[in-house]
């Protein structure tokens, strides 16, 4: 039998959760990209971060479909 309603919504909340910490570190790097300092590494942290932030929603993504299973 498949996960109760409370599980699921639990579930949904963690992943809403994460998405949004996703999210916020997107603004912060569009924050840091207006900010003074040596442009080259304000670049390199960026693509740092960007690339965590793609995995990070690759993951969510894919944990959302395994909330899908249970439904």
């Amino acid at each position: 039998m498949g996960a109760s309603k409370e599980d699921i919504n639990k579930m949904l909340n963690e992943k809403a959760g994460r998405m949004q910490d996703v999210l916020d570190l997107l603004k912060k790097s569009r924050e840091r990209l207006n900010e003074e300092g040596d442009m080259y590494l304000i670049k390199q942290e960026l693509k740092l971060q960007l690339k965590f932030c793609a995995a990070e929603m690759q993951k969510v993504m894919w944990e959302y479909r395994d909330v899908l299973d249970l439904l």
